[in-house]
């Protein structure tokens, strides 16, 4: 396990990354791009540890950062595992299994109530944002959480 210095997304600079904001995605220094011999269409995936904390989540790769030494992760995921601006976090390749299901449950009663197609807007919204999920991931869709 490597250890890199964490930072949540607004302290990398150059671009408007607010799509990533809920997501499972991050932007890693370019030398994991030169070290990953995996070519296939499957997505890169690492695990964050929060060592201190005995704490785990894993992501997958927005982008690679050529001139950074630091990992840049959404917020949510930075506080839902208690890593502060500037902590110390392992990082690890892993090959996690593919799954073909998954189940999600509403927290917040207003998800029912709403108008939306909920299982087109669920789809949609782990296809492009949250490639990789855990148990008990929280995922947000519009303002609700699932």
């Amino acid at each position: 396990m490597d250890f890199i210095t964490a930072f949540s997304l607004p302290f990398f600079t150059g671009k408007d990354l607010i799509s990533l904001t809920n997501s499972t995605k991050c932007i890693l220094p370019l030398k994991y791009l030169r070290a990953d011999t995996n070519l296939s269409d499957t997505p890169n995936v690492y695990m964050i540890s929060n060592v201190a904390e005995d704490m785990h989540t894993y992501v997958t790769v927005h982008e690679f950062s050529e001139s950074d030494l630091c990992i840049y992760l959404p917020k949510y995921i930075m506080d839902h595992h208690f890593i502060a601006e500037g902590d110390t976090v392992g990082i690890k390749k892993v090959d996690l299994p593919l799954v073909e299901t998954i189940e999600v449950t509403p927290l917040q009663k207003g998800f029912y109530e709403s108008n939306v197609d909920a299982k087109t807007e669920i789809e949609k919204i782990i296809v492009n944002r949250y490639q990789v999920l855990a148990k008990g991931h929280l995922i947000k869709v519009r303002d609700w959480y699932l």
